[in-house]
């Protein structure tokens, strides 16, 4: 895909997501007790559903036992996502309504993955927001998180990149602070993946009830 359509499936997308799009009235609720299949650590492609009507998604698995999985929509937007704290914690539901507790996948294609420094990630990115609004921000060597010169003083963000045990990923704060269409402080995530070039990196929330994912370009 060209980097604009990237963008405009961003917005597009989290619009959506924010509406409350798609919704099942036969959907579990957040307090079941999910049955994953537990793949050895690393990063996989996975699918679920039927070969015609398959739901795509990507399963990252720490060698702490720790796990975070997603799913997305016709629109690469995601749509569910689950995590473990570790080896003898049960999943949770950070987002979404499942139509099934027992989860099982029908492919899973194992990935390149490596553990993430934050210096890494080192640069200057944009991201588009749902509003349309561009945001420019640079990550230092240490992981420190601020705006680009120049952005404008009613988008201004900071926060900090971090490791995680969890392979291709980044742990992420992000401190909103006069950019409204970001929403208040949040954790997440920085998920490094090669299949969604041209896009650098996917930011994902982890822990709220509306989830921020957005995509993020070098400049």
């Amino acid at each position: 895909m060209t980097m604009k359509k990237y963008l405009i499936l961003s917005a597009v997308g989290l619009s959506c997501l924010m509406a409350a799009c798609g919704g099942s009235d036969k959907e579990v609720q957040a307090d079941t007790v999910f049955t994953i299949p537990d793949l050895a650590s690393g990063v996989y492609t996975v699918s679920t559903g039927s070969e015609s009507d398959a739901v795509v998604g990507k399963y990252t698995a720490a060698q702490d036992g720790s796990r975070l999985l997603y799913f997305w929509d016709a629109n690469e937007k995601v749509k569910t996502m689950l995590s473990r704290a570790d080896g003898k914690a049960a999943w949770k539901l950070i987002y979404g309504k499942p139509e099934s507790s027992n989860l099982t996948f029908t492919t899973s294609s194992a990935k390149p993955s490596a553990l993430l420094d934050p210096g890494s990630a080192s640069g200057s990115y944009q991201m588009r927001l749902a509003n349309g609004d561009v945001v420019e921000f640079v990550i230092d060597e240490a992981g420190g998180l601020q705006s680009a010169a120049g952005t404008a003083a009613s988008c201004k963000l900071q926060g900090s990149a971090s490791a995680t045990p969890l392979p291709n990923m980044l742990k992420m704060k992000i401190s909103a602070g006069t950019c409204a269409a970001l929403g208040p402080d949040w954790s997440g995530v920085l998920v490094l993946d090669s299949d969604q070039k041209p896009a650098a990196y996917r930011l994902l929330s982890t822990d709220a009830t509306t989830l921020r994912d957005y995509w993020v370009y070098r400049n």
